[in-house]
C-alpha cells in the first residue's frame, strides 16, 4: 500500500473501519427503530441540542460510514463487490468464493477499493 501513498498506520487504520461495518450497520438497525419519549420528571437545562436532533446526526453519520465502504467495493469490482465486501469487512479470503477472476486480480481491487477509500475518509 506505501506504494499507492498510503502508509501502514493510515491503511490500518481504513482496515479497522471497513471491520466495524457490520457494527456500524446493527447501530444503525438499533437506532431507527421506533423508541418511546423517556421523562424522568426532572427539570433539564444547559444542553442546546435535543434528543431527537442528536439521534439523526448519528443516523447520518453511521449511513454515510455504511454507503462509503458499499459505494466503494461497488465502485472497484461491480462484478463481485459482495465477495470484496465480505473480504474487506470480515477478512474472507478469495479462496472462500468462487469467482470468475483470478486471485491477484480480486487482490489488485483489493488494494484498489482501500486506496479509494482513503481518498473518502
Amino acid at each position: 500500500m506505501e506504494k499507492a501513498g498510503i502508509s501502514h498506520d493510515r491503511y490500518m487504520e481504513l482496515v479497522y473501519f471497513c471491520k466495524q461495518y457490520n457494527e456500524k450497520k446493527d447501530k444503525l438497525r438499533e437506532i431507527t427503530l421506533l423508541q418511546g419519549m423517556k421523562y424522568s420528571g426532572m427539570p433539564s437545562g444547559g444542553n442546546i441540542s435535543s434528543a431527537t436532533e442528536n439521534t439523526a446526526l448519528k443516523i447520518a453519520e453511521l449511513k454515510k460510514d455504511v454507503e462509503i465502504i458499499e459505494n466503494t467495493a461497488a465502485e472497484v469490482a461491480p462484478a463481485f463487490k459482495d465477495s470484496l465486501l465480505l473480504n474487506v469487512t470480515q477478512g474472507i479470503t478469495y479462496t472462500y468464493f468462487n469467482l470468475p477472476c483470478g486471485k491477484n486480480y480480486f487482490y489488485e481491487c483489493r488494494r484498489i477499493f482501500f486506496d479509494k477509500l482513503s481518498e473518502k475518509v
